[in-house]
């Protein structure tokens, strides 16, 4: 049996760290961050009374649960103050951070830099050093790791403890098919709040529908990625116009877990805390090297769920001149009208192509169902996420207002099976424990099986009437038909009450 490895998050944040090791099969013991809305944040996510709202620097190292791995961060400051020497550190919490891990002595330390004065790094570095710790560091981009549109590089350092390092340890490199990554299915709302169309100071420049741009001090760019960090302001360009990246379109960049980004009052301060938010997908491939690792796997830089070539996007960034916007005429109105038919027929027909292996059969039908989904007003939809032990081929946020699904949960899974077979019962309990799995976060799904079901597939179906989880299953006849109709949410609501029903 695997061994499951624990951690302590300091400085937790809202939780990139902590999602980044959770999805890599960790168990999270406790949490600490200074700030109350982080922690506010952090519970409502991952539980409550996980995290706590204390001060590292007046903490006592036996009030902190021990761990197997300490996370945190080093911090650094790009500026010196009246009297401090060059390259001395006045952060008073790396002092109190190397105490706490002196005390526990953990098995590893991973420690993500945050700040200017590279000089100040080593110092710290040296501390955990001498206190028993190997010491490996590496700047990482985030979308090296994710291969979505998302500039954010920062540094990771990892510390294990001397009795345990019996060799090298390597970063993960980022593997995965650069085809199957479709940055626009984490981007581009369909609805999204009138606040994040309010743009102040832009006009007479030409925006280009599906382009994303960027204005930093004041001047504008078009850019080829999204821009972590405070000093960015991100939009993109729909058929409606410019309008800011949302919350939630950012938090999914970084892989940061489900949470109601976009209801948060104060939305400036919310941008800064993702922002703020370590990148959880970098993080996960650290924490899985790591615990091969200590393991005793031998693995050297490939512990990553994909396997083809690696893929790294570079920056690019165009300041744009101003100009008058152009206006469409009829017939450019009546081709954006006949696009999405066509995007349809593609998408329809790629679902019923003779494919190599049943992934690339499922893949067809998730890229197919997640613009099926995006159809609803109010449903988030994001494609594929993956945990240690399962995978979700799309979850919902559900923000609709519909009558029918504005009482169901927040969370929404869907199941999308394309085999050539019928679908089975055991598919279904599957399913069915995916949706228990999400600390009690998930009471609908929608299970879509293009051929079919088996009888007793049917039978369980009426079994689990009983429970509080509700399945919906939809056919290929019947989303195709409501393709041709274009009224996906009546469809829904149907399957949906039929369900209720049965």
């Amino acid at each position: 049996m695997e061994q499951q490895f624990s951690i302590i998050d300091v400085f937790c944040g809202i939780g990139g760290m902590s999602k980044g090791f959770l999805d890599a099969g960790y168990r999270i013991k406790e949490a600490i961050d200074l700030d109350k809305e982080k922690v506010s944040i952090y519970n409502n996510i991952f539980g409550e009374n996980i995290a706590k709202c204390q001060d590292l620097c007046f903490m006592n190292p036996s009030e902190i649960r021990d761990a197997d791995i300490i996370v945190g961060r080093i911090l650094l400051n790009g500026f010196n103050i009246v009297g401090q020497k060059r390259g001395e550190d006045h952060h008073p919490l790396n002092k109190h951070m190397i105490n706490l891990v002196y005390e526990k002595k953990p098995k590893a330390i991973v420690l993500e830099v945050v700040g200017l004065g590279i000089n100040n790094m080593y110092k710290i570095c040296d501390c955990y050093a001498n206190m028993g710790y190997h010491i490996y560091y590496k700047r990482l981009a985030g979308q090296s790791y994710s291969g979505l549109p998302f500039y954010d590089v920062r540094t990771y350092v990892v510390g294990i403890r001397k009795d345990l390092d019996n060799r090298e340890f390597y970063f993960p490199e980022a593997r995965y098919d650069e085809n199957d990554m479709d940055g626009r299915g984490y981007l581009f709302e369909k609805s999204v709040d009138p606040w994040y169309r309010e743009i102040n100071k832009i006009e007479n420049y030409e925006f280009e529908e599906k382009k994303i741009y960027v204005r930093k001090m004041n001047k504008l760019y078009e850019s080829n990625l999204i821009m972590n960090g405070c000093l960015f302001e991100n939009f993109l360009c729909d058929s409606e116009g410019l309008r800011r990246c949302t919350h939630v379109e950012m938090a999914r960049l970084k892989g940061l877990a489900l949470y109601e980004y976009n209801n948060y009052k104060n939305k400036r301060l919310m941008y800064r805390y993702i922002s703020q938010a370590t990148n959880a997908i970098v993080v996960s491939y650290i924490a899985k090297a790591l615990r091969d690792y200590l393991s005793g796997e031998d693995v050297v830089g490939d512990t990553t769920y994909f396997s083809k070539g690696q893929l790294v996007v570079k920056r690019d960034m165009k300041p744009l001149v101003k100009g008058i916007q152009k206006e469409k005429n009829n017939s450019e109105d009546k081709m954006d009208e006949d696009c999405p038919r066509d995007e349809w027929d593609e998408l329809i027909e790629a679902v019923g192509k003779e494919a190599i292996n049943n992934f690339e059969h499922g893949k067809s039908l998730e890229k197919l169902m997640l613009k099926f989904f995006s159809e609803v007003e109010g449903f988030q939809c994001q494609p594929n996420a993956r945990t240690e032990t399962e995978e979700i081929d799309i979850w919902i946020l559900n923000k609709s207002k519909d009558e029918l699904f504005v009482k169901e949960s927040n969370l929404i899974l869907c199941e999308c099976k394309n085999c050539e077979r019928k679908v089975s019962r055991q598919e279904l309990n599957v399913f069915i424990e995916k949706m228990k799995n999400r600390n009690g976060r998930c009471k609908l799904g929608f299970f879509i099986a293009w051929n079919g079901v088996t009888g007793d597939f049917e039978n369980e179906l009426l079994r689990i009437t009983r429970d509080e989880e509700v399945v919906v299953l939809l056919t290929k006849e019947g989303i195709i038909a409501t393709i041709k109709s274009g009224n996906v949410a009546k469809y829904l609501q149907d399957e949906y009450s039929k369900a209720l029903l049965r």
